[in-house]
Protein backbone atom coordinates (compact mmCIF):
# COMPACT_ATOMS: atom_id res chain seq x y z
CA UNK A 1 0.00 0.00 0.00
CA UNK A 2 1.08 3.56 -0.53
CA UNK A 3 1.52 6.19 2.15
CA UNK A 4 -0.82 9.12 2.37
CA UNK A 5 1.70 11.98 2.09
CA UNK A 6 -0.90 14.74 2.17
CA UNK A 7 -1.71 14.25 5.85
CA UNK A 8 1.91 13.68 6.89
CA UNK A 9 3.40 17.05 7.90
CA UNK A 10 6.43 15.76 9.78
CA UNK A 11 8.68 16.79 6.88
CA UNK A 12 7.95 20.48 7.57
CA UNK A 13 10.79 21.71 9.75
CA UNK A 14 10.42 25.49 9.49
CA UNK A 15 7.63 27.99 9.10
CA UNK A 16 7.87 30.09 5.96
CA UNK A 17 5.76 32.79 7.63
CA UNK A 18 8.55 33.41 10.15
CA UNK A 19 10.99 34.22 7.34
CA UNK A 20 8.76 36.76 5.62
CA UNK A 21 9.77 40.32 6.56
CA UNK A 22 6.38 41.69 5.50
CA UNK A 23 4.36 39.24 7.57
CA UNK A 24 1.89 40.62 10.09
CA UNK A 25 3.03 40.27 13.69
CA UNK A 26 0.07 41.09 15.90
CA UNK A 27 1.69 39.84 19.10
CA UNK A 28 4.18 42.70 19.38
CA UNK A 29 3.89 44.53 22.64
CA UNK A 30 2.90 48.15 22.44
CA UNK A 31 4.44 50.45 24.99
CA UNK A 32 1.79 51.94 27.21
CA UNK A 33 1.86 55.70 26.99
CA UNK A 34 1.64 57.36 30.35
CA UNK A 35 -0.70 60.29 30.47
CA UNK A 36 -0.77 63.22 32.84
CA UNK A 37 -0.88 62.60 36.57
CA UNK A 38 -4.45 63.35 37.66
CA UNK A 39 -3.56 64.59 41.14
CA UNK A 40 -0.92 66.95 39.71
CA UNK A 41 -3.48 68.34 37.24
CA UNK A 42 -5.93 69.00 40.08
CA UNK A 43 -3.21 70.88 41.99
CA UNK A 44 -2.55 73.15 39.00
CA UNK A 45 -6.19 73.88 38.15
CA UNK A 46 -5.94 77.52 39.21
CA UNK A 47 -2.56 78.09 37.53
CA UNK A 48 -3.36 77.84 33.82
CA UNK A 49 0.16 78.41 32.50
CA UNK A 50 1.72 75.71 34.71
CA UNK A 51 -1.20 73.40 33.94
CA UNK A 52 -0.61 73.78 30.20
CA UNK A 53 3.12 73.13 30.63
CA UNK A 54 2.44 69.98 32.66
CA UNK A 55 -0.05 68.66 30.09
CA UNK A 56 2.36 69.24 27.21
CA UNK A 57 5.24 67.64 29.11
CA UNK A 58 3.24 64.50 29.96
CA UNK A 59 1.29 64.11 26.72
CA UNK A 60 0.79 60.44 25.78
CA UNK A 61 2.86 60.40 22.59
CA UNK A 62 3.00 57.35 20.32
CA UNK A 63 -0.29 56.11 21.71
CA UNK A 64 -2.72 54.01 19.68
CA UNK A 65 -5.67 55.38 21.67
CA UNK A 66 -6.85 58.60 20.12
Amino acid sequence: MSKNVLSDTSYRKLKVEDLDANAFHGDEEVEEAEGPNESRIKQLTGNHLELLRELIKTAPLKSNDQ
